[in-house]
């Protein structure tokens, strides 16, 4: 994704949805977001290779996100790192993360999310059989009483 209109198309819709869902008005950050401009050139995205702009990276930490991460997420196929830490985020980690093979990188740390890691996401782990490019996963699952229950992250934060 996007190796063509139709797959940027779908990609401009789910970074417009989630703009909209995390109250994007409100970012401290948001240059770019819903002009005309390519993607690769809004605040806190990153693409690997400009000639296709996929999206790689999605690393928005400390923007003052509010609200519920859209099921949408799972369409960003080329995310390989994915960073929501420090945002105001409700609800639970989505299990449509675990579409995202390509992932390296997730850090839910400081953020609102609650319940269990969902099993897509384990799924996605370099550990996991068969293996997937998850190397990073970092979640309030630590502490006396942690938001996360996570049997497959590689670091807890916990309070």
């Amino acid at each position: 994704m996007p190796g063509n209109d139709d797959d940027k198309i779908i990609q401009r819709y789910v970074l417009s949805v989630l703009y909209y869902a995390l109250n994007g008005a409100d970012w401290k950050a948001m240059e770019g977001w819903l002009t005309d401009g390519d993607e690769c050139n809004w605040e806190d995205i990153s693409c690997e290779d400009a000639t296709t702009s996929v999206v790689t990276h999605y690393e928005p930490e400390r923007n003052r996100l509010e609200g519920t991460i859209p099921s949408e997420i799972g369409e960003l196929t080329g995310l390989v790192s994915l960073d929501f830490r420090n945002n105001n985020i409700e609800g639970t980690i989505p299990t449509e993360f675990g579409s995202l093979a390509s992932l390296e990188e997730l850090q839910l740390q400081y953020t609102g999310l609650s319940g269990s890691m969902p099993n897509e996401i384990c799924a996605l782990r370099t550990d996991a059989v068969p293996a997937g490019q998850l190397s990073a996963l970092i979640a309030d699952c630590g502490g006396a009483t942690p938001e996360v229950s996570c049997s497959c992250c590689t670091f807890c934060h916990g309070a």
